[in-house]
C-alpha cells in the first residue's frame, strides 16, 4: 500500500538533517533542468532564473563532493557522462579540445577555459571515465597556459584566451588548475602560480576581491583542495591557510551555510578536524548550517560566483546543498546534537 502524502511528510519530517539533504540531493541530481545554476542581477539571489544554456561547472563540483554520500548509484554516472567533451564526429580522439564552463549544444558564452578543463578532467579520470593520454593533453593545456609577462596561468584558453584577449588572471581559478596539476604531479611547471596563491594568501588580498568568485571563505577551501595533491605544497600552505580559516572564523559576525561549509570542508581537506583544539572552533559553523536548513532538506541559494564586468550572480540551492550537506556529514560525530 503506497503511503499517504501526510505519511510521506511526516516520515521526511523524522529524518535527521543529513538524511533530508541526502534524499533532495539525490532526487535533484539525477534531472539536469534541477540542478543547474541560476543567474540573478541581485546579491541576495532574489529574482533568479536558469542561465540559457546548460554549465557543466555544477556537475563537476558534485562529483567531488558525492564521494561518501550515500547516494544512488546511478547519480554519478549521469553527472560524468554530462561532463564528458563534445566529441567531433562521433569520436574520442586522444587530442580533443578543452573544456567548457558551459555546454556547446546551445550557444558559447565564454571560451574554453583552465578551470573547466581542470574540475571536469580530474573527476572524468579519477572515475575511470577518460584516458590516461586524454587525461595528459588535458594536463598539458592547462600548465601551459600562463601570462608572458607573469608566468600565472590565466583563465580563458587559446584562440580566444591569447595574449591581449580576455587574459585575465583568478586566484580561484588558479586553485581549481593547481588541484588538477598537482593531481598529475607536475608542480615543478607551475611554481610561478603557486606562488601567485601564495602572495595572494599572505597578503589578504583574497578578503576584497577573488575574480569570479563570491566570499573569501572560497578561495581557502579551493587552495586547500588543491595542495592536498602534493605533500611539499600541504606542508607549505598547511600552517597559514589553518590560520586564515581560525581568523574568518573569528572576524565573522554573522556567517552564511555556504561560508561556514566551506570552513568545515577546508578544515575536513586538511585533515584539521583530527585535531580537537582546531576543530572546536568550528561548532558555531556546524549550527549556522544547521539552523538554515529548509524543510525539503535543500538549504537557500547563494552566491556562488560573480560576473564582475556584467554585474551578475550565479547559484543555485542544489550548489549551496552539496557544500552544507557534505560538511554536516564530515562533522556528524564531533557535534551529534547539532543532528
Amino acid at each position: 500500500m503506497k503511503k499517504s502524502l501526510i505519511q510521506t511528510w511526516l516520515s521526511r519530517e523524522k529524518r535527521c538533517p543529513i538524511q533530508r539533504a541526502f534524499a533532495y540531493l539525490e532526487s535533484t541530481l539525477s534531472v539536469l533542468s534541477a540542478y543547474q545554476l541560476k543567474i540573478s542581477r541581485n546579491a541576495d539571489m532574489s529574482s533568479s532564473f536558469l542561465l540559457p544554456t546548460w554549465e557543466k561547472f555544477t556537475s563537476a563540483l558534485a562529483v567531488n563532493l558525492l564521494e561518501g554520500m550515500p547516494i544512488d548509484v546511478a547519480v554519478i554516472p549521469f553527472l560524468l557522462n554530462f561532463l564528458q567533451p563534445e566529441w567531433k564526429d562521433n569520436e574520442r580522439p586522444d587530442n580533443f579540445e578543452a573544456l567548457n564552463f558551459f555546454t556547446k549544444r546551445n550557444i558559447v558564452i565564454f571560451p574554453d577555459d583552465v578551470e573547466g578543463t581542470s574540475l571536469a578532467a580530474l573527476e572524468l579520470y579519477r572515475n575511470g571515465a577518460i584516458s590516461q593520454n586524454v587525461f595528459n593533453n588535458l594536463v598539458e593545456k592547462v600548465v601551459s597556459n600562463t601570462t608572458s609577462d607573469s608566468g600565472v596561468i590565466h583563465t580563458y584558453l587559446p584562440p580566444q584566451g591569447s595574449e591581449g584577449r580576455l587574459n585575465r588572471i583568478c586566484s580561484v581559478v588558479c586553485c581549481n588548475s593547481m588541484r588538477l596539476i598537482y593531481f598529475a604531479g607536475q608542480r615543478s611547471r607551475a611554481l610561478k602560480t603557486e606562488q601567485f596563491l601564495m602572495d595572494t594568501l599572505d597578503s589578504k588580498a583574497y578578503v576584497d576581491f577573488i575574480g569570479f568568485y563570491s566570499g573569501p571563505d572560497t578561495f581557502l577551501y579551493f587552495l586547500s583542495k588543491a595542495v592536498v595533491y602534493n605533500c611539499e605544497a600541504k606542508a607549505i600552505f598547511l600552517p597559514k591557510i589553518s590560520s586564515h580559516i581560525l581568523d574568518r572564523i573569528k572576524g565573522s559576525k554573522k556567517s552564511t551555510p555556504l561560508a561556514s561549509a566551506y570552513r568545515i570542508l577546508a578544515a575536513e581537506a586538511l585533515g584539521l578536524l583530527g585535531i580537537p583544539s582546531f576543530a572546536s572552533n568550528l561548532e558555531s559553523d556546524v549550527r549556522c548550517i544547521r539552523e538554515t536548513q529548509l524543510s525539503d532538506g535543500s538549504w537557500p541559494n547563494e552566491v556562488m560566483l560573480h560576473g564582475n564586468r556584467i554585474n551578475t550572480f550565479l547559484g543555485s540551492e542544489v550548489g549551496t546543498t552539496l557544500y552544507a550537506a557534505r560538511a554536516l556529514q564530515v562533522t556528524s560525530t564531533m557535534w551529534p546534537s547539532h543532528n
